[in-house]
């Protein structure tokens, strides 16, 4: 029993020495979502992201409370219990998504890993759907070009392509009246009118190959475009972890407190 005893504070001591201390920090801001609520809890984020988007929701903070990580520790005190959504954003990232429960007397430290957002990937989407690689790289804007003009693309190659079955069947028709005609007063008026219907046919066919072409090149400048065009820097291109080493100068940590 003793020894069980001895364990079990000992054990009690490593966790609590691997607590991030508040008063180590040399200034921090400080954010208080909620004020006073009767289980008090904080969590505390610390690091060197700068710019990094901080989101955290829940019920008892009534909506989202949002503020920029630019590596100065930051406290989130007089926080009420309860389960938490935390989100962090940064610009050549994907976002990281964590649901928290937070509770009294309670310590936990998470390591988490940005992954960069990847060019490959980028292209792929591109490839898969007009304009999705640019928005999965933030590019919204030429996303949305993209997505418009291969759509406009699609839709004309599409009316084309319906209007050249109907003059093709239009086609066939006199082509069949003009050949199988026994009036030979008709024959030059049904001629006139089979070649005519031909000149039309083939006027649209080419006109649907043009946008079928249009369609084709437009979808290749668009994967082109995320890859080649690439918007952030080789340095961003490596994966950003989030942990809890907290001790080496300069490292990137986040580290919640409960």
């Amino acid at each position: 029993m003793q020894r069980f005893m001895f364990t079990l504070l000992l054990f009690a001591g490593m966790v609590r020495a691997a607590a991030p201390d508040s008063t180590a920090f040399s200034s921090y801001q400080r954010y208080v979502p909620v004020t006073n609520p009767q289980d008090s809890c904080a969590i505390f984020l610390t690091g060197n992201q700068d710019a990094a988007l901080v989101t955290l929701e829940g019920m008892a903070i009534q909506g989202a409370f949002t503020f920029t990580f630019s590596g100065t520790p930051v406290l989130l005190d007089q926080l009420a219990s309860g389960y938490y959504h935390v989100r962090i954003t940064k610009s050549g990232y994907e976002p990281l998504s964590v649901n928290l429960l937070v509770f009294k007397n309670k310590i936990k430290r998470y390591h988490f890993v940005l992954q960069p957002l990847s060019r490959s990937k980028a292209a792929f989407y591109s490839f898969l759907f007009p304009g999705s690689g640019q928005q999965y790289a933030n590019q919204t804007d030429k996303g949305y070009f993209f997505f418009g003009l291969e759509t406009f693309a699609i839709g004309c190659a599409a009316l084309y392509q319906l209007k050249y079955d109907w003059q093709l069947r239009r086609f066939r028709k006199r082509q069949k009246m003009y050949r199988f005609n026994d009036d030979l007063s008709q024959m030059d008026l049904l001629f006139t009118q089979e070649k005519e219907a031909h000149r039309q046919t083939n006027q649209t066919r080419l006109i649907r190959n043009t946008f079928l072409f249009a369609l084709a090149t437009i979808h290749a400048i668009n994967v082109l475009d995320i890859t080649v065009k690439w918007p952030f820097t080789p340095e961003s291109g490596k994966s950003l972890h989030i942990g809890a080493r907290l001790s080496a100068p300069g490292e990137a940590g986040l580290t919640f407190q409960f």
